[in-house]
C-alpha cells in the first residue's frame, strides 16, 4: 500500500479517538496538557472505540451486519486487510459515533470526578476529587455559598453569596452577588455592589465559610 494510502488510512481509523478528545476537550474541565499526553489519549480512544465495536459485533453480530459491519471490516482489528482493500466507511461512522458517546462518558467523569468518588467509597484513596482545595471548598456540601473573602492587597473585606468561581490552576476568580464591602483594618462597612468580579492571587486572599445546614448528616467521603 503506498505510503499516502497509508496515512489516509491511520487518519480515518483514528477518527473516532480525534472526536472522542475533541468532545471531552471542549466540555471536560481545563487542564493543561502536553502534546505527547494528547496523541496517547487521542490513540487510546481511537482503539477503545474500535473495541467496543468489535465487542458489540461479537455480542450481537446479527445487529452490526444489518449496519453493514463485520469483524473482517475494523481495519484497526485485522490490518492486513487494509493492504488489500481500501478502508470502509461504515465500521468508521459507527465507531466515530462510539468516539462521540465514549468522550460525554470522559467529560461526566472529569467533570464529576466519578472514579475518585466511587474510589473514595471502597477507601481505595483518600485524595479528594476536585482539583485543588479551591473548588473542593466552593463546591462542597459542607459549607454554605455564604463566604466572606479578606483581600488584603486591596484592604476590603466582602460578604455575601458566591454566584460562581473558576476552577483549575489559574490566578482565582469568584463572582460575588448582593455584596457588602468593609474595611480591613477597622471593619467598617464602605459600601454595597449588586453584583461583584473578584480576581486576584492564590496567596492574596481569605476565604472564611457558614456551614451549610444542609450538610447536616452527609459524609465527606461521599464527595
Amino acid at each position: 500500500m503506498p505510503i499516502n494510502t497509508a496515512v489516509l488510512a491511520l487518519v480515518l481509523i483514528f477518527i473516532p479517538g480525534i472526536l472522542c478528545y475533541g468532545v471531552a476537550a471542549s466540555l471536560a474541565s481545563e487542564r493543561t496538557r502536553d502534546s505527547t499526553t494528547i496523541f496517547l489519549q487521542i490513540f487510546m480512544y481511537g482503539v477503545t472505540s474500535h473495541v467496543v465495536l468489535a465487542a458489540a459485533n461479537a455480542l450481537h453480530p446479527g445487529m452490526t451486519g444489518r449496519l453493514g459491519v463485520t469483524l473482517d471490516d475494523i481495519a484497526l482489528l485485522n490490518p492486513s486487510a487494509t493492504e488489500k482493500s481500501a478502508v470502509r466507511p461504515a465500521p468508521i461512522g459507527i465507531a466515530s459515533a462510539i468516539g462521540i458517546v465514549l468522550g460525554l462518558m470522559v467529560t461526566l467523569n472529569s467533570n464529576h470526578r466519578l472514579l475518585i468518588r466511587f474510589c473514595r467509597l471502597i477507601r481505595i484513596t483518600r485524595r479528594f476529587s476536585d482539583a485543588d482545595v479551591w473548588s473542593l471548598l466552593l463546591s462542597s456540601y459542607d459549607t454554605d455559598n455564604w463566604v466572606t473573602v479578606r483581600h488584603k492587597e486591596r484592604g476590603h473585606i466582602y460578604q455575601r453569596y458566591v454566584r460562581s468561581f473558576s476552577a483549575g490552576k489559574k490566578d482565582r476568580e469568584m463572582v460575588l452577588e448582593l455584596v457588602q464591602v468593609f474595611s480591613l483594618d477597622t471593619a467598617e462597612k464602605v459600601g454595597e455592589i449588586p453584583i461583584l468580579c473578584l480576581a486576584f492571587k492564590r496567596d492574596d486572599l481569605v476565604l472564611e465559610f457558614g456551614v451549610n445546614p444542609r450538610s447536616v448528616g452527609y459524609s465527606r467521603g461521599d464527595r
